[in-house]
């Protein structure tokens, strides 16, 4: 996780520095998107072990949605005019607050319904658990799974690619985007 917290500040500082030189920024919110959906295909591929892989596209990952943030903020500032910015800056943010709840509630409960009834059973044996008791990585993934490894790399495989459809839809939007200016 360090990888993506680190690739969003980043992404979107480099974003944010290019929208200084670029008044367009719609390419911004379409390659951020594509960045995300490439990055999250390829983390259905890997097994979520594999460190260095897995360490690269969560940094990409990170990257491509810290490019979205300033670029959709600035976008609906814009299309909102010099008297509106304060309350469309709270609308915006809430509304990535709400979608992101949504988000993780709906891809944590995907990857729950392809884990199947084991992931209820196993989740009641890790809460059982001390802490610094259910292991690390593979074991604890596995555990989700009713101890099978396999099943646990599909699910979040499976959850990978849903996230990675829904990152394409974002960026179909994204390119059909109007750039609207009211500042000079």
């Amino acid at each position: 996780m360090l990888p993506l917290s680190l690739g969003v500040p980043a992404g979107a500082f480099v974003a944010g520095r290019m929208m200084v030189s670029r008044p367009d920024h719609r390419w911004l919110l379409v390659c951020g998107c594509l960045a995300s959906a490439v990055a999250m295909a390829g983390l259905s591929l890997f097994p979520i072990t594999a460190s260095l892989p897995v360490a690269v596209l969560m940094a990409a990952l990170g990257a491509g949605l810290g490019m979205t943030l300033p670029a959709g903020m600035v976008a609906a500032q814009m299309a909102a005019g010099p008297g509106l910015i304060g309350e469309v800056t709270g609308v915006t943010s809430f509304f990535r607050s709400l979608g992101g709840a949504l988000g993780v509630a709906l891809l944590s409960s995907l990857l729950f319904v392809w884990l199947g009834d084991s992931a209820h059973l196993a989740t009641g044996a890790l809460q059982a658990q001390a802490p610094g008791q259910a292991g690390e990585g593979a074991s604890a993934l596995s555990m989700l799974a009713g101890g099978d490894p396999v099943r646990a790399a599909e699910a979040f495989a499976a959850t990978y690619r849903a996230a990675a459809v829904i990152s394409v839809l974002a960026e179909i939007s994204a390119a059909a985007l109007s750039v609207v200016r009211y500042f000079a």
